[in-house]
């Protein structure tokens, strides 16, 4: 029988407040993407201001609960180390593995001593703590540099060490800070440092060998169990992500470490549903990086900011004018990476949401007087991000490590055809010359590469065969495309339909439309790789002029390689901007097309 007492907590009302609340500030979060994508900063400045504009010196929210905001982070960061597994390919960190866990190891005790030494010659700080700050800000956060440099390419050594520092550097830094706080807490229980040392390595030894295990069986069992729903397969994948870093937890070893190691073996492996997977995956991070940075700025009292400025900026600099290129060059120096990409790692090791939760770390144990260091490490995160991040692009340039002419790893998005106006198509792959005025360098599909319309199952296709044609296979293309593309080269199963150029690039089933932009004040004119959904590019790389977008997707590039330009001629398309367009780069020749985007499917 059910009581009639009513039990304390939620009731109904209060519940719809929540959500009303709750799905506001997730709408207005969504939003300040876009805004913080044109001021190139990374989001979590705007994430963390929605929270300071609810907590209690704002609208009046309270939440005042240091240990409620570690559980929640923690939860958190578990969720976006998973996210960070499932969406990292191997082959893309594979060379920068090393490099990394140096930067991860060595680079983070390099990074701490420096700190605590600076923080206690300087303001003449306790030892203990000067070092459990310097442990605290040793984090850094990827998924802040590349929100800023989305649209300055990379070189893959370059990128894929940054987002392997960033998946491997938590877990030490986790063990770390823990250590400290429990040794400034109860200093009688306190253990040697060799001690201490030989426990960490342990842990982390252990977690990665319980996540690497757990990735691969619960791989093969989801192989097994694979479920025709893709939503219900993506649920089970994450789950054993997490399931991996409770398993080390309990263990007494590195749960971040063992999550992370789980879900770079589970997206890595063959499984079905991967895109749904992968969409999945990266919507539970944005929810857990939304709310944590939210949290953290409900958990903030911005009164308190003032006092600790000064010592914030002291830190800050010496973070990263000294200890952050010392530990560079002590770590990588080894594994002969050039001064360029040693300057620009020096610079792009940007703090975010860690430093802010492992802050809370100290509080929670109960170590006395560590009020304050939240503040500080709150505010150097803040400062020092407004002042690396818009400068990431020039520092990128300046130094001259980009690749202009490399195309971004990004895979069309499942849609209906109707929405880009397209046709399913049958392509015959000949040996072939171009299409008539194409001034392409390099093509697309050759014998016995991967078929578009089989690119999620990633395997070779099995195409039907033509008499004098190459393989058959699917793509999807709109008609003013193809009217606007000249007379086709001709098949007998297709005869209506459109080759792609034969030339020496594969094409693994991945591609993206480029679009064409030219510069109102310097001329510069170039193009670049853009999701459908993203935003016009407003400020030129060269003069930061204003930059013009010439029309629609005016070709295709290939992420195994190559690249199709629709150089047909059309009313809007400027010749002046063709001649510029050509000589600018490798990948940007030819004038605008008026066509609208022919995309892989």
């Amino acid at each position: 029988m059910i009581s009639s007492g009513q039990t304390p907590g939620f009731d109904l009302s209060e519940l719809s407040l929540a959500l009303l609340a709750g799905s506001l500030v997730l709408v207005v979060a969504v939003a300040a993407v876009r805004l913080a994508n044109r001021a190139g900063l990374p989001t979590l400045l705007l994430y963390l201001a929605i929270g300071l504009a609810l907590g209690q010196e704002g609208l009046g929210i309270p939440f005042d609960s240091d240990q409620a905001a570690q559980v929640l982070g923690y939860c958190a960061l578990v969720l976006i180390l998973v996210e960070g597994g499932l969406t990292t390919s191997w082959s893309s960190i594979r060379a920068s593995v090393a490099p990394a866990l140096a930067l991860s190891t060595v680079g983070v005790l390099v990074s701490v001593a420096v700190v605590a030494v600076a923080l206690h010659e300087i303001l003449h700080t306790d030892w203990q703590i000067s070092l459990l700050i310097g442990a605290i800000l040793a984090s850094t956060d990827a998924a802040a540099v590349f929100s800023v440099l989305r649209v300055v390419p990379l070189p893959r050594r370059l990128s894929g060490m940054l987002e392997a520092e960033s998946g491997f550097n938590d877990a030490p830094v986790v063990l770390l800070v823990t250590a400290l706080s429990l040794q400034l807490a109860d200093p009688a229980e306190a253990e040697p440092w060799w001690q201490i040392g030989l426990l960490a390595i342990a842990e982390l030894t252990g977690g990665a060998l319980i996540g690497l295990a757990i990735g691969w069986l619960g791989g093969k069992l989801m192989r097994q169990l694979a479920s025709g729903t893709s939503g219900l397969f993506s649920l089970g994948v994450v789950g054993i992500g997490v399931l991996a870093y409770a398993a080390a937890s309990t263990a007494h070893t590195s749960g971040f470490i063992a999550c992370y190691l789980a879900a770079l073996v589970l997206g890595n492996m063959h499984l079905p549903h991967r895109q749904s997977v992968t969409g999945f995956a990266q919507a539970l991070g944005w929810l857990s990086q939304i709310g944590l940075f939210v949290m953290l700025g409900l958990l903030a009292r911005p009164s308190g900011f003032v006092d600790e400025v000064p010592r914030a900026i002291l830190a800050g600099l010496v973070l990263l004018l000294v200890a952050r290129p010392l530990s560079v060059i002590v770590s990588l120096t080894p594994f002969g990476v050039p001064w360029r990409e040693q300057a620009f790692l020096s610079w792009a090791g940007l703090r975010g949401a860690v430093p802010v939760v492992l802050a809370t770390v100290p509080i929670t144990n109960n170590v006395p007087g560590v009020e304050w260091v939240f503040d500080l490490v709150f505010m150097l995160v803040v400062i020092f991000t407004l002042v690396q991040a818009p400068l990431m692009p020039r520092v990128a340039r300046a130094l001259r490590v980009t690749e202009p002419g490399r195309a971004a790893d990004v895979v069309v998005e499942a849609m209906p055809l109707e929405e880009l106006g397209a046709e399913m198509l049958d392509v015959a792959v000949h040996e072939a010359p171009a299409w008539p005025g194409s001034r392409s360098t390099s093509c697309a599909c050759r014998r016995g590469s991967t078929s578009p319309s089989s690119s999620a199952a990633r395997r070779p296709s099995s195409p039907t065969r033509t008499p004098g044609c190459g393989p058959v296979t699917g793509c999807s293309s709109s008609p003013p495309a193809r009217s606007a593309s000249g007379p086709s080269t001709g098949c007998a199963r297709s005869p209506a339909t459109d080759a792609w150029p034969a030339g020496t690039a594969t094409y693994d089933g991945r591609a993206m439309p480029t679009y064409a932009y030219a510069c109102a004040d310097c001329g510069h004119a170039f193009d670049i790789v853009q999701s459908f959904s993203d935003d016009a590019l407003t400020t030129c790389p060269q003069c930061q002029g204003r930059l013009r977008k010439q029309f629609n997707a005016v070709g295709v590039v290939f992420k195994g390689g190559g690249f199709y330009r629709n150089d047909s001629r059309s009313t809007s398309a400027s010749s002046d901007s063709a001649t510029s367009s050509s000589s600018s780069s490798d990948s940007s020749t030819g004038s605008t097309a008026s066509t609208t985007s022919s995309t892989a499917s």
